[in-house]
């Protein structure tokens, strides 16, 4: 399990692999106690909200975690109980998901290191990652 380190540069993927590092943990609560590879993914991530009505309430404004962190987290999904694949499908078409990374994007200036969809099958949420994967390279 892979240990970051505040005053250290984030490693890459490939660090990690050379280093074999098969895990990388965040929890959503830490406890002071807890060993030093699980980090508390708000002294690490920035995030957008995560409570939509609908996909057109959707934005990427700041919610927790300082705009400063490192790592960004777009929260993609519909608040729906239950979530309900018919939403996660609009909400994860191509044209959606794209449009919304691009605006999070220059709104924030970052490029998200995870985006969190409900129904990650559903639309084409693996097709538009695996295209800005290429785009990052």
């Amino acid at each position: 399990m892979a240990t970051l380190s505040p005053d250290g540069s984030l490693p890459t993927v490939g660090d990690l692999v050379e280093a074999g590092t098969q895990l990388l943990v965040f929890a959503e609560r830490g406890d002071d106690d807890a060993p030093a590879w699980y980090h508390r993914a708000y002294d690490w991530f920035q995030e957008t909200g995560f409570t939509y009505k609908s996909v057109e309430d959707f934005d990427c404004e700041p919610n927790r975690g300082a705009v400063t962190n490192p790592l960004f987290l777009v929260n993609h999904w519909v608040t729906a109980s239950p979530p309900d694949p018919s939403i996660a499908r609009k909400a994860n078409d191509a044209e959606t998901l794209r449009r919304r990374i691009e605006r999070c994007v220059a709104d924030r200036d970052l490029i998200p290191n995870v985006v969190a969809v409900d129904f990650a099958t559903t639309g084409d949420v693996v097709t538009v990652a695996s295209e800005l994967n290429a785009d990052a390279r």
